[in-house]
């Protein structure tokens, strides 16, 4: 098994996270990139999350999750909610509360590998009719709970990954690649998402990686 690394976050914004990666020279670090994983939703496979949580951890890599980490749906003011459509153990009058503590308990193993949750539009759209902020509630029960260092990220921003080599800090050598993220627009049923592309390396040119979500792809 990899040995995870001593990493540090650091939030410079709301917009900008940091995570900071010691390393040795052609020494790479790994991370698990998903999105649209709608853990809630009863069609999700939980198995094959868990099959790549683990050889994340296996790895000594970490995991990013760009936005609809949740699916919640089922709430009493969504016209779509169908009480056939919703887990056995999320049936109750308190559902938003239900599916939080769940998810929390379910994602508990990976704790230390999760470092970013970011909404998608199943969480803006709870934020929006319900005033209930979804994945700062899950993040803040990961924490708490669990010791889980993830940090909360809204609908788009940037991470910077900063690999430095440890010595006295002035003297510490940096390179840092910059992630750009959106959880999605202009999806497009023909272009299966390609022509955002385009799109979003132009709101973020500096940016040598671009991740979107959404059109589950």
């Amino acid at each position: 098994m990899g040995q995870p690394r001593k990493i540090r976050l650091q939030r410079h914004s709301p917009e900008l996270l940091e995570i900071r990666i010691p390393y040795q020279r052609a020494d790479p670090h790994e991370f698990l990139l998903c999105s649209d994983i709608h853990l809630d939703n009863p069609k999700c496979d939980r198995e094959l999350l868990r099959k790549h949580l683990k050889q994340a951890q296996g790895r000594g890599a970490h995991a990013l999750m760009f936005g609809d980490v949740l699916c919640l749906m089922q709430g009493k003011r969504d016209r779509r909610a169908s009480k056939s459509s919703i887990r056995p153990e999320h049936l109750g009058s308190n559902y938003f509360d239900l599916v939080f503590d769940e998810a929390a308990e379910w994602l508990k193993p990976f704790a230390q590998t999760i470092l970013m949750m970011s909404d998608g539009n199943h969480e803006t759209a709870i934020i929006s009719h319900n005033e209930i902020d979804p994945l700062g509630n899950l993040t803040r029960l990961m924490r708490d709970r669990y010791g889980s260092p993830v940090e909360h990220m809204r609908y788009q921003g940037f991470i910077w990954f900063s690999f430095y080599q440890a010595g006295a800090e002035r003297e510490q050598k940096t390179r840092r690649t910059t992630l750009f993220f959106h959880h999605g627009a202009w999806g497009g049923i023909i272009t299966k998402g390609t022509m955002g592309g385009g799109r979003y390396a132009a709101i973020a040119p500096d940016a040598s990686i671009l991740v979107n979500g959404h059109n589950h792809e």
